[in-house]
């Protein structure tokens, strides 16, 4: 079984939240991120399209880029 997360890219930390109307910050929207590979706080993919759809969410609020990593659990490899 595996998990899909979204990694910043480079770290070890991984999306734990993506809120697109966070209204604190300017422009609108905050993403969260922990970390660690097997941290139970990252967001879980249902599918490789909603890492997709989240990665170009966080790429427009934050600016930032990630990978979308295909992991077992307890092990990390696979990045897309």
């Amino acid at each position: 079984m595996y998990e899909i997360r979204l990694r910043l890219g480079g770290t070890n930390k991984f999306v734990s939240k993506i809120d697109p109307n966070y209204d604190l910050c300017r422009p609108v929207g905050k993403v969260d991120f922990v970390e660690g590979w097997n941290n139970p706080e990252a967001i879980d993919f249902e599918t490789v399209e909603r890492a997709q759809e989240a990665k170009r969410a966080v790429l427009e609020i934050e600016g930032f880029p990630t990978t979308i990593e295909e992991c077992r659990v307890g092990e990390h490899h696979g990045s897309r």
